[in-house]
């Protein structure tokens, strides 16, 4: 009580700091989730102006404690912040009223805030008052209007506050009036009164905080949503309470360290003080005793009445003896008219010099002692003059002895005590701690009293830098000379207060800090319980089986009813061991949450009811806290139907697709059969027709002949279109002359139209070559089929088919075929055909487009999509006259797959130096890379030595002397690369032997690893011949004799090869690869058929082997092996699958490699196929 008392009765600053505080109290416990309306916004800027005005009466408080700009300018700013968020509040509560428009508020606002700023100057002024009267009450009255759609309990505390709001507002209103001066009362009733009102709004305010706690209080406390603990109800007020009693202990603490260090102050002040009056005062009583003394030695008056030498000699000893032992003093003598006529100093600046004026001389004159401060007249140094008059023998005054006592001294001190000064009566300062000041006024000495207090009382015009300071001063009416000594203290009271204060306010903030954060907290916890209701209810009465499983047990925690049901529980599942759900035989933990580690896992098994009945269920799961323990959330949906319908419908699939191979067996049987006896038919109609010379029997063999030849083309369509539907037909890409072909289509369709005259023109474009790579069958097919039909449409007009080659030399290279009239008929009917598949939904409608071309059509669509090609129309005025026909095709030979005569002259070249052949050392675990590489440089006359690892390579090297090194990167024991850096390191000439490294990886960082490790040249895995041929050439620099069998043998290597190209397409190897690589040598394929068969095997069983024993290192060699074996066949898609089930096994990717085994093994098996046919072909040749 003692600290309220002295806080409220003394210092009215505190009071406003306090009532800051609890203004920033009450902003938070309004924005507290317990406590928002529906309208959450509205209530925030209701804070936010509560909080800046709370935040501008603190620095109202500081600005008054350390008066300083910078709290001036944030005062303000929090002023304007204030009308800003109280108007918003007003605005955003009111102005969904037609009656408020929004935008002549917006301006209004602008206005009261332009305002604010305008007179902020003056914070008391009349206009600032009225702004915050108005804000406030506009305020208040959208609060109390908007409380009805409250509950009722915070609607009756918000009416509560309201009433208490308006006594606050009153009592800030009045004092702000007072403050501003519009009250003419004696300061002692200001002050009263503004300690009463500034007392009543800091209860008033506190009054509204335990309002608003209150009922938030009862509110949660009947919220069943949450069971809430008596702290955490209580907790506000507890800290509400503690932010005021700090507060309290806070000011305070402030305000005695103000009162300690006042003391302090003024203690030190008069100290200070005595000791210059002191100092003075022995000045002054020497200067006037000297004066007493000489002026009453009677041979003094005899210099002014009657000099002689004699008295003149006894003066001069005297003033000499005076001058030594008085340094800071002079003596001087007047006579009655003020002319000196003698002085101990200074003699010329004396002697003769009246100083009749001064007043210590007029004071002497009239028998009295003259005391005076005074700068000299003739030196201009401040000093103290005393005076005495000099009497002659009958006690007349003759003159006058004056003493000057130089202060200079005195100055040294006084600036020992900055500020302090000797001032006159009039106020005038003499002597001062600093030149500046000395001649300027300060105060009258009337006004000021004698002692210590606060310069705030005194008036000071010539020392502006003082007025907004804190000083303490100490004064001594110095009343012998009609003079004041006065000391000032700057203290340092205000910015310790400010201090202690901001400590305080840091410390509030904090309690906010935390009272929000309860308040988060508790609204937190409130939405944890709701949330937690609704996945209860969510989790009970989901349709799915669902349960919670402990990671570390293995045991079901709880579960939902649907589970409880599924699996026929009669109570509950707390404790069943998750695997006991399952079938024995399926109690595996390998796939049981296989996704662990990504927090979800979704996968399907089997579980087993208590019935004992088995089900598969779709299991997904994810890894979660329950009860501050690791769990499993399970979530199991039946796919038991599923399955069944899924088994179904790949029995029917298996089924489809088991009669669609009937359906082509059936064709190909029917083909086969029907082909026979048409070709008979064909040929015997053909002769007969040649040796008949009946016309009329000749023309019904005629029409057999065309009949059997229609039905031989219908034939062909269909088997055509069922291999298409499968899948089965192949482009066989083959270099051919299109101008032959094109002119050959030409005369097929002039004959096929009736007559040898009909008009059908080709046009070929200039840049169009004669050798171009593509399928010409197929070509020839679509073209045939297309221009037939055309010719049917157009009976009487001119088929044109033009030719032109588009981005020659470029990989979008493509043969663009247009077919057009003469007349411009309309051929859109061709392109409509062309989209019908062999359905005829009017089988009795007559169509110029024979049905047998109506499937030819179709026939070509599908080949020009197979090609990669397109078809489009190019119409004009709406009517289709011309079709245009894009087929991809490559002018360009490429790598000697197509013709092996396109390929240089590389072939030319023998293995041999100085007429010996060269000795190759083969290094390779692949029997048939061996094979091949080996069946290449005998070819061409060299000589070879295999191995099959880099240890057998090294012990070669050390025993042997080889021409050039053929090293596999990758084989057992020791790799390539370390068998190569074992080589480099061997004597000369081992060490500098040319290689040629080999290998199935075909990354540049592969090339480069070769090329590190000492390797000359580099080859990837599959290779042909003339790449092998031209590195050898280049490491050894061989020449390239020309020979004249060259050509010859170059020519019947062609006539084979296109021979071949009409042989038996091949399921995986490419036939023309494969014939390059050995060389056109058919006997090497019975060797490569005979390693294949064993190597096959022993790598298909590894393959099971790896992948059961989850080995992805060895998986991965043996994929490599498999990728190294099918690349020198040609068989590309082995190639491709066995190097993505290589990458996929480095990667550790085992279930992604694993399921590409099966579709290798199968390739395996066709390729074996393959060299089965490639095998019969030999022998029957």
């Amino acid at each position: 009580m003692i600290v309220l008392a002295d806080i409220f009765l003394l210092l009215p600053g505190y009071l406003i700091f306090l009532s800051g505080i609890l203004m920033i109290t009450l902003a938070v416990i309004l924005v507290a989730p317990d406590f928002q309306t529906h309208e959450k916004t509205s209530g925030s800027w209701l804070a936010t102006g509560i909080f800046f005005y709370g935040l501008s009466r603190i620095l109202i408080a500081f600005n008054a404690l350390l008066p300083e700009s910078i709290f001036f300018i944030f005062e303000t700013l929090g002023r304007i912040l204030t009308i800003f968020s109280l108007g918003e509040f007003f605005r955003r509560t009111r102005c969904s009223k037609p009656a408020i428009p929004i935008a002549p508020f917006h301006a209004f606002l602008a206005t009261l805030l332009l305002s604010a700023f305008i007179f902020s100057e003056s914070r008391f002024s009349l206009p600032v008052i009225l702004i915050f009267l108005a804000v406030k009450a506009a305020a208040l009255y959208a609060g109390v209007s908007s409380s009805t759609s409250l509950e009722p309990g915070i609607r009756q505390a918000t009416r509560i506050s309201s009433v208490l709001a308006i006594i606050a507002i009153f009592c800030q209103t009045f004092m702000s009036l007072m403050a501003g001066g519009w009250f003419q009362l004696p300061t002692q009733t200001i002050d009263s009164l503004a300690k009463i009102l500034l007392g009543s709004d800091c209860l008033v305010t506190l009054g509204i905080c335990l309002t608003i706690l209150t009922a938030r209080y009862y509110k949660n406390k009947s919220d069943a949503a949450i069971a809430q603990t008596p702290f955490s109800l209580f907790s506000p007020f507890m800290i509400t309470l503690a932010i005021v009693l700090f507060t309290f202990f806070g000011m305070h603490l402030s305000h005695s360290v103000a009162r300690q260090q006042y003391k302090q102050s003024i203690t030190a002040l008069e100290k200070s003080l005595q000791g210059l009056t002191k100092m003075v005062e022995q000045r002054f009583s020497f200067a006037s005793t000297s004066a007493a003394i000489i002026s009453s030695v009677p041979a003094i008056s005899d210099i002014l009445t009657a000099p002689s030498p004699e008295v003149i000699t006894r003066l001069d000893r005297f003033f000499k003896s005076f001058t030594e032992n008085s340094p800071g003093a002079i003596c001087y003598l007047l006579d009655k008219n003020g002319i000196v006529k003698a002085s101990s100093t200074l003699h010329h600046l004396f002697i003769g010099k009246n100083l009749a004026f001064r007043q210590y001389f007029i004071d002497s004159l009239q028998g009295k002692r003259g005391m005076q401060i005074d700068n000299g007249a003739l030196t201009g140094t401040p000093g103290f003059f005393a005076s005495y008059p000099i009497r002659d023998a009958a006690n007349e005054i003759v003159g006058v002895c004056a003493v000057k006592r130089n202060l200079d001294d005195l100055g040294n001190a006084l600036r020992l005590n900055h500020p302090a000064m000797l001032l006159e009566s009039s106020g005038t300062i003499i002597l001062g701690s600093s030149q500046n000041i000395i001649g300027k006024s300060f105060s009258s000495l009337s006004g000021i009293a004698t002692g210590t207090a606060s310069l705030r009382t005194l008036q000071h015009p010539d020392f502006p830098d003082l007025t907004d300071k804190h000083y303490l001063y100490a004064f001594e009416n110095l009343q012998a000379v009609d003079a004041g000594l006065i000391i000032l203290r700057e203290t340092e009271a205000g910015i310790q207060q400010l201090w202690v204060l901001i400590v305080v306010l840091l410390i509030v903030i904090v309690f906010v800090a935390i009272m929000n954060g309860i308040d988060r907290n508790n609204e937190s916890m409130k939405l944890i319980a709701k949330a937690q209701k609704h996945f209860k209810t969510l989790f009970e009465n989901a349709p799915e089986s669902i349960f919670v499983v402990s990671l570390v047990t293995l045991k079901i925690i709880e579960a939902n009813q649907s589970m409880l049901r599924q699996f026929q529980f009669a109570t509950t599942a707390d404790g069943v061991n998750y695997f006991d759900l399952m079938p024995p035989g399926d109690r595996n933990i390998t796939n049981a949450w296989h996704s662990a580690s990504k927090k979800m896992f979704k996968h399907e098994r089997n579980f087993r009811k208590q019935n004992g009945e088995i089900f598969a269920a779709e299991v997904t799961g994810a890894i979660m806290e329950f009860n501050n323990d690791p769990t499993l959330l399970i979530i199991l949906h039946d796919i038991s139907m599923h399955r069944k319908i899924e088994s179904k419908l790949i029995e029917a699939r298996n089924a489809a697709e088991e009669a669609n191979a009937m359906k082509i067996r059936f064709f190909a049987n029917a083909s086969h059969e029907v082909r026979t006896p048409m070709t008979a038919i064909i040929g015997l109609s053909e002769m007969a027709a040649d040796k008949c010379n009946d016309a009329n029997v000749k023309h019904f063999i005629e029409l057999v002949r065309i009949s059997s030849k229609s039905m031989l083309s219908l034939l062909n369509d269909i088997f055509d279109l069922a291999q298409l539907e499968t899948g089965k037909l192949n482009i066989n890409p083959v270099q051919f002359n299109l101008h032959l072909l094109l002119e050959d289509l030409i005369e097929i369709v002039k004959f096929q139209s009736g007559s040898s005259s009909r008009k059908v023109t080709l046009h070929l474009d200039s840049n169009l070559p004669e050798m171009i790579i593509a399928d010409p069958d197929r070509l020839r097919q679509i073209l045939l089929n297309i221009l037939g039909i055309a010719a049917q449409i157009a009976r009487h007009s001119e088929i044109i088919l033009r030719a032109a080659m588009q981005n020659p030399g470029t990989r979008e290279s493509c043969v663009e075929f247009t077919v057009s009239s003469s007349d411009n008929d309309d051929l859109s009917r061709i392109l409509n055909n062309l989209f019908d598949s062999f359905v005829f939904n009017q089988p009795y409608l007559r169509n110029e487009i024979r049905k047998e071309n109506h499937l030819g059509l179709s026939i070509s669509k599908q080949l020009i999509d197979l090609m990669d090609g397109k078809i489009v129309t190019i119409k004009d005025n709406h009517i289709t006259t011309a079709i245009k026909i894009v087929i991809p095709a490559s002018t360009r030979a490429v790598a000697a797959a197509i013709l092996p005569e396109s390929k240089p002259a590389i072939f030319d070249i023998e293995l041999c130096k100085n007429g010996k052949p060269l000795h190759f050392l083969i290094a390779d675990d692949n029997e048939i890379n061996l094979f091949l590489a080996q069946s290449i440089i005998q070819k061409f006359k060299g000589m070879s030595t295999c191995v099959t690892d880099g240890i057998e390579t090294v012990d070669a090297m050390r025993s042997s002397i080889f021409d050039a090194i053929l090293l596999d990167i990758q084989m057992p024991r020791l790799d390539g690369l370390a068998a190569l850096k074992e080589i480099r390191k061997m004597p000369e000439p081992a060490a500098s032997i040319p290689v040629i490294a080999v290998s199935a990886f075909a990354s540049e960082q592969e090339r480069t690893l070769a090329r590190e490790a000492g390797a000359n040249s580099y080859l990837s895995k599959p290779y042909f011949p003339e790449e092998l041929l031209t590195a050898i050439k280049e490491l050894l620099e061989l020449d390239s004799p020309a020979t004249a069998s060259t050509n010859e043998k170059t020519l019947s290597k062609t006539t084979q090869a296109e021979k071949k190209d009409s042989r038996k397409s091949l399921k995986q190897i490419n036939r023309h690869e494969l014939e390059m690589r050995i060389l056109q040598k058919p006997e090497n394929i019975l060797q490569i058929n005979s390693i294949y068969q064993r190597r096959s095997q022993i790598l298909a069983a590894d393959l099971d082997k790896y992948a059961a024993d989850n080995d992805c290192p060895h998986l991965r060699e043996t994929a490599h092996s498999i990728k190294g074996l099918a690349g020198m066949l040609a068989a590309n898609a082995a190639f491709e699958l066995a190097r993505d089930l290589e990458n996929l096994s480095r990667d550790g990717k085992l279930n992604e490699a694993c399921s590409h085994i099966a579709d290798l093994k199968r390739i395996l098996q066709e390729i074996s196929e393959d060299l089965a046919v490639l095998t019969s072909e030999i022998n029957k040749n």
